[in-house]
């Protein structure tokens, strides 16, 4: 079973794609990115790692 971490990493990634922003979540050190992109990308990741996190717990309460 893969990790809370690994689970949202690629759930970031997949979500990142969706508006037909490229191939994932970039790298924020490029500086290709405007300050609004690196914070948006920081924000989905942090969500969506404790969306995840917390849905592990809860799973994991009811067993």
């Amino acid at each position: 079973m893969p990790s809370a971490a690994t689970a949202s990493g690629a759930l970031s990634e997949q979500t990142w794609k969706t508006p037909g922003r490229g191939e994932g979540i970039p790298s924020t050190g490029g500086g290709e990115l405007s300050w609004y992109e690196v914070l948006l990308a920081a924000a989905l990741r942090c969500a969506t790692l404790t969306g995840v996190e917390a849905a592990a717990d809860r799973v994991g309460s009811a067993a």
